[in-house]
């Protein structure tokens, strides 16, 4: 599919696709449409949610700044010994990353968010609520 940064314009379809284990790559042959690379991005997405979307990174992408979005908490709470995150963006958020978190055992260190997606992650053996308050 495709999205702009801010989530006002998208474009998707579906295609089924059934891959054995270890295949990391499959090609798609039906040509995208004249995008705008420049105000936003392709993708493929999974209807597993564990799998990570998919982004193409144009040359334009690369390097463009792209305008910062809001990337807030959702929803937080204690599960046992670990703590859950849940995250949303209201724009396209490239490289989310929470830097506190680096030296601890969670599910989902760095990655995208496409607008108006959350993305909840696990930190393993880590009661960590007030980090977040």
């Amino acid at each position: 599919g495709y999205t702009s940064f801010d989530g006002s314009n998208k474009d998707s379809y579906s295609v089924k696709i059934t891959a054995g284990k270890g295949i990391t790559k499959i090609k798609l042959d039906k040509k995208p449409k004249n995008y705008d690379l420049t105000k936003g991005i392709i993708f493929a997405r999974a209807e597993a949610e564990e799998i990570n979307d998919a982004i193409y990174y144009s040359e334009e992408l690369r390097f463009k700044n792209i305008a910062k979005t809001n990337v807030s908490i959702t929803d937080l709470k204690i599960e046992g010994n670990d703590t859950v995150v849940t995250v949303k963006a209201d724009g396209y958020a490239q490289g989310v990353y929470i830097e506190e978190l680096e030296e601890l055992n969670v599910s989902d260190l760095y990655f995208d968010l496409m607008p108006g997606d959350s993305k909840t992650i696990t930190i393993k053996n880590a009661k960590i609520e007030k980090m977040f308050n």
